[in-house]
């Protein structure tokens, strides 16, 4: 499994702001996860960022065919405005928890260990950000 993610922010937001924590959540994930077997359930981990100052709902689709996401997670505006680094990349960590706990629940997803890597994922922020 990979994890491919991308954003849509709001005109306030500073791109490279963004893109640095994306960048650097992105390569610590895949880092690890590249390196697990989680099951055949999910190819691509395709998961899109969005930071708007209005409310936005997530999106959490599943195409079997293929073995792809595609998710939608909003993140606060206003927390990702005001933190540092390291509030910007727990923002990241806890969106892309969600998604999979998400995908979990919708029962779509079958041969898949999403204990594990969302275990995983706990121990790769902990590790980011400490």
């Amino acid at each position: 499994m990979k994890l491919w993610i991308s954003g849509r922010i709001e005109g306030d937001i500073q791109g490279p702001v963004f893109s640095q924590v994306l960048r650097e959540v992105r390569d610590a994930v895949n880092s690890c996860i590249q390196t697990r077997d989680y099951g055949p359930g999910i190819e691509s981990w395709d998961v899109i960022i969005v930071i708007y100052k209005e409310n936005i709902k997530p999106s959490i689709r599943y195409k079997q065919s293929t073995r792809e996401t595609d998710i939608e997670i909003p993140l606060s505006h206003h927390d990702f405005i005001n933190g540092d680094n390291k509030v910007r990349k727990r923002l990241f960590f806890d969106a892309l928890t969600f998604s999979l706990e998400k995908l979990r629940d919708s029962k779509k997803v079958k041969e898949f260990a999403f204990d594990k890597v969302i275990e995983d994922m706990a121990s790769i922020a902990q590790k980011e950000l400490n």
